[in-house]
């Protein structure tokens, strides 16, 4: 809603319903069927106001509400019937105030979280309260070549966690309109999410459940970065990148006695420095062809060995074709995830493994869409060390007023 000028209003409001049913052999011998139903809703709102020549304000308020049941029904007997509801409420507001004073661009902002939590993992309801403040200053020191620095920092105060101030500083400098230059320096924190301390998470389809850890604490770290862009031509992109983090209380996926059933850990002190290189090119109209690669190495500096079920290679290709005349997409998406350490007795490298994903989609008239597509057509996937859901098959139609 365009109220004025120099007021917008954009609203949004969501909903999605998805249903899920399998059945479950125990090794005992007992076979339970089960089902499990999950629902998501939101409602959004941003107001937008010009306060002044060049100066904006934008506000926001969301609310979420995510709601999930799990029933377990043995088949014959009713003594291990299982049934849990988990609830989550998100509250959130914030505002943004930007504009440009000379060579610098100000931005400054606020934001509040607020999380309700209702589990039978719990023995009372669990809420937690975050705010945050942000300040930044994009300033532009040379115009040519164009050199910026933008500092910022942020504080969180969060009522389960305490007070955690997080400085950055970045700097870009364009020696030429094809050549862009980084470098990034900053302290990070994250605190876990509800999910990670508190919710169980059932994949049938996979076969595995992730349980929450209420034990975590969050995890802090110091941050570098170097990248570099290069644009030749239109058709042509090349960036690359090396970056080092030190992390403190690393957040993790970590085993537990059942092989089918992870959980979240800290880890005292880690440390991830790698390097990746991107190329993005155009060889047609309407043809986009992506390769990266990523080389990843970690570190537990505690067991003084590398992080478990990190890989140190990763490649990925896209090829990403648009046709507007015939109302045609199609997208081919590939992975090759290279070898990850688990330490187990003995300590076991998993094989590397390939994902492709494809879809193609055709629009028919101005409001509806129909597609097609295969999720992990190579079928990789194994349940011990790569419990991803095995190749799948889909149509479906949208519709867009």
């Amino acid at each position: 809603w365009e109220a004025s000028e120099a007021t917008e209003i954009l609203g949004r409001i969501e909903y999605a319903r998805t249903l899920r049913s399998g059945v479950d052999e125990r090794p005992f011998g007992a076979t339970f069927d089960e089902l499990s139903a999950t629902e998501n809703a939101s409602l959004r709102l941003r107001p937008t106001l010009e306060v002044a020549p060049g100066w904006t304000l934008t506000s926001r308020a969301h609310y979420s509400l995510y709601r999930d049941q799990f029933l377990s029904d043995q088949r014959g007997a009713n003594d291990l019937d299982a049934y849990a509801l988990n609830l989550e409420h998100l509250f959130e507001v914030g505002s943004i105030l930007s504009g440009q004073a000379g060579d610098h661009r100000l931005t400054a902002g606020v934001e509040g979280f607020l999380r309700h939590l209702e589990s039978p993992r719990l023995t009372e309801p669990g809420q937690r309260l975050t705010l945050g403040l942000y300040i930044q200053d994009e300033w532009r020191v040379v115009r040519t070549p164009r050199i910026l620095v933008v500092p910022g920092a942020r504080i969180d105060a969060d009522t389960q966690y305490g007070f955690h101030p997080t400085p950055k500083l970045t700097v870009r400098i364009d020696p030429s309109d094809q050549l862009v230059l980084r470098l990034s320096a900053g302290l990070g924190f994250r605190a876990p999410s509800f999910q990670e301390l508190l919710i169980r998470f059932e994949n049938p389809r996979a076969g595995y459940v992730v349980e929450g850890n209420p034990n975590l604490r969050p995890e802090t770290s110091q941050n570098v970065s170097v990248g570099v862009e290069y644009r030749p031509s239109g058709r042509l992109w090349v960036s690359g990148s090396i970056f080092y983090n030190h992390i403190d209380g690393l957040i993790t996926v970590g085993e537990t006695d059942d092989a089918t059933v992870f959980t979240y850990v800290n880890i005292a002190s880690a440390r991830t420095a790698g390097a990746e290189l991107s190329i993005v090119f155009r060889p047609a109209r309407g043809l986009t062809a992506e390769v990266g690669y990523t080389w990843h190495a970690t570190r537990d500096e505690v067991e003084d060995r590398p992080l478990e079920a990190r890989p140190a290679d990763r490649l990925t290709a896209t090829l990403r074709y648009r046709h507007p005349a015939w109302g045609v997409t199609a997208n081919l998406r590939a992975s090759w995830v290279g070898k990850r350490p688990y330490y187990e007795d003995p300590a076991v490298w998993a094989r590397p493994y390939t994902l492709v994903d494809a879809r193609i989609a055709k629009r028919i008239g101005r409001h509806v869409e129909v597609f097609a597509g295969a999720d992990n057509l190579l079928n990789a996937g194994e349940l011990r060390y790569n419990p991803i859901a095995p190749r799948a098959f889909y149509l479906g139609v949208t519709t867009r007023y």
